[in-house]
């Protein structure tokens, strides 16, 4: 997938509107987090990067809330791989990540909510997309599969760490911790359906 990060100056590497987002919230400025991501969907919805994090910042207290960004990025994500798309989506190109951290992040809400079988369709999908699943979905998929709750794992240590973890919020490219943001080419008229996904994701916010 194509890299897309509205105001993103590639002249000054150090000028980036998600980490900018990142450091906001962490300095208690949630509201202006907030209002930062939502600025860059405003710009171009295909910022992956920007759902994932937007579903970061909700997910401890809300993924009721969380689990509408982490769909809607997974289902852009999906239209951009286009209909019956059956090859891999490795993680080891930076630039699939946010996809990734989007489904990720979908799954683990499907399961902090209850939604088992959902969630177990959605981490066996992760394995065939890659296969090397550097995010640990299948000791997560293990558990959902014995029909176990996250509350029962303490599902917030095993897949979701606020801050290193494999949905968390930092951008540095190292390891589990990687964001980066995807630039999905929309095939033929793909842009209505993201516009309708925006609508319904910013329902009720």
């Amino acid at each position: 997938m194509e890299q897309v990060l509205p105001g993103e100056n590639p002249g000054a590497p150090d000028t980036d509107p998600i980490l900018e987002a990142v450091e906001r919230k962490e300095t208690g400025d949630s509201l202006g987090a907030y209002r930062k991501l939502m600025t860059l969907l405003a710009e171009d919805l295909r910022c992956l990067d920007a759902r994932a994090h937007l579903g970061n910042f909700l997910f401890d207290h809300s993924p009721e809330k969380a689990i509408r960004h982490y769909e809607v990025g997974g289902r852009i994500g999906e239209l951009s791989l286009g209909e019956g798309f059956n090859g891999v989506f490795p993680w080891g190109h930076i630039n699939n990540r946010p996809f990734l951290r989007c489904m990720h992040g979908y799954g683990l809400c499907l399961w902090r909510l209850g939604r088992l079988k959902e969630a177990e369709e959605i981490f066996t999908r992760m394995l065939w997309l890659n296969p090397p699943d550097n995010q640990g979905v299948r000791f997560v998929l293990g558990e959902v599969r014995e029909g176990k709750t996250w509350h029962e794992q303490s599902g917030s240590n095993l897949g979701h760490e606020k801050s290193r973890g494999s949905t968390g919020c930092v951008r540095k490219d190292i390891g589990l911790s990687s964001f980066t943001c995807t630039r999905a080419k929309p095939p033929g008229n793909c842009m209505r359906n993201y516009r309708k996904l925006f609508h319904l994701s910013t329902l009720r916010q």
